[in-house]
């Protein structure tokens, strides 16, 4: 063959060294920052993203019945609104019903001590102390009559010690009294453990209205942010999946107050104080 008249370059230095097998690469570098930047962005944000989040479960809850009222000839706003303050009564029901039923609790706890340390005691003597008798039985049958031990002599007594010393007076106890707290301190010490959980249940409530009243605005929204090309089905997947979520939400919501009536009950017809708030919990 005839020799070419450009021969063939040497391959550089470079495309002969390929990068080593453990380096990341800036693709791994840069999920590995924005997976931290989120960690962080949902740990600082978390006291306003468990709100958001507990009202969107509520509103999946609440959406039937708020369909159910808007049937009824109600209206968007006054069914979103009477659902919202049905749920409300019954949480704070609950939460009365609590309470009340921890005061009791509290009131009889003392005979509840002394019930369970006498059956602890019971229980005791039955099993462990018995067991420690017939072992310890067994011991002197098997090593004989342990020999007499001397008595041990007579301690001198506080008149025949030497050297005795007069009584000390006792010292007089001091009594350091705070001052009374101000109207202002008084109220910040009532009022500063209430206002997280109010604020809270502020958020939830206020949250839950706005998914409710908005929910068709909020499915066309994250439709166009999706970008999808077939607007009708995608239209019809998302309340498919809203109606299959308020639906399993429904079903577990009614699967554990069955069951807290079921517990209730029998805790109720075998003795058990204070059924309702096991029941509950």
């Amino acid at each position: 063959m005839p020799n070419s008249p450009h021969p063939p370059e040497p391959a550089s230095a470079d495309s002969s060294q390929m990068e080593p097998v453990g380096t990341p690469g800036l693709r791994g570098l840069v999920g590995i920052v924005v997976a931290a930047v989120a960690v962080a962005a949902l740990y600082l944000a978390r006291e306003v993203l468990i709100p958001v989040t507990l009202a969107m479960l509520l509103s999946f809850v609440l959406s039937p019945l708020v369909e159910l009222l808007r049937r009824a000839w109600l209206g968007r706003i006054l069914s979103v609104i009477l659902a919202v303050v049905l749920a409300l009564g019954l949480i704070l029901a609950l939460g009365s019903a609590i309470g009340t039923q921890m005061a009791q609790l509290a009131k009889g706890l003392p005979q509840y001590q002394t019930t369970i340390e006498s059956k602890i005691a019971h229980l005791r003597d039955v099993t462990i102390n018995k067991f420690s008798e017939k072992l310890s039985n067994l011991g002197h049958q098997l090593t004989g009559p342990a020999p007499h031990a001397a008595a041990p002599a007579p301690a001198p007594t506080s008149a025949q010690a030497p050297g005795r010393q007069q009584p000390q007076q006792k010292p007089v106890p001091v009594v350091i009294t705070q001052p009374a707290p101000s109207v202002v301190e008084f109220g910040k010490t009532i009022l500063e453990p209430l206002l997280y959980p109010v604020a809270t249940a502020g958020i939830i409530l206020i949250v839950t209205i706005f998914t409710l009243l908005q929910k068709e605005d909020l499915r066309d929204r994250g439709i166009r942010l999706l970008g999808s090309g077939d607007l009708q089905r995608t239209t019809v997947a998302m309340n498919d999946a809203g109606r299959r979520l308020s639906r399993y939400f429904l079903t577990q919501l009614g699967l554990n107050a069955s069951f807290g009536v079921i517990v209730g009950v029998g805790l109720y017809f075998i003795g058990v104080p204070n059924p309702l708030l096991w029941a509950i919990l």
